[in-house]
């Protein structure tokens, strides 16, 4: 992903809880804001390295459950005329 020119302003994360964390921690690092379905993560004392993480690369995780979707579109509603302005999220 960080190869290519196409740079990825976010991603969403559906996959099984015990493996949130680790996804998370990609997407931040390829330079992506992530999405996640609940759980963000298993463990209390894992959202402290995410934190680091977020910090360490200028990106955000969110955490939304399905009756919560509409925050996400409020969330990043900027995602496209930022990128339209040559601007990278």
């Amino acid at each position: 992903m960080k190869r290519t020119e196409n740079k990825i302003d976010y991603v969403s994360i559906c996959s099984p809880n015990y493996l949130h964390d680790s996804h998370i921690r990609f997407g931040l690092r390829v330079g992506a804001n992530v999405i996640c379905e609940k759980p963000l993560v298993l463990n209390p004392w894992n959202i402290d390295a995410l934190k680091e993480v977020e910090k360490e690369h200028g990106k955000k995780s969110l955490q939304y459950s399905s009756a919560e979707t509409s925050s996400i579109y409020y969330c990043f509603e900027g995602a496209d005329s930022k990128r339209s302005e040559g601007q990278n999220l």
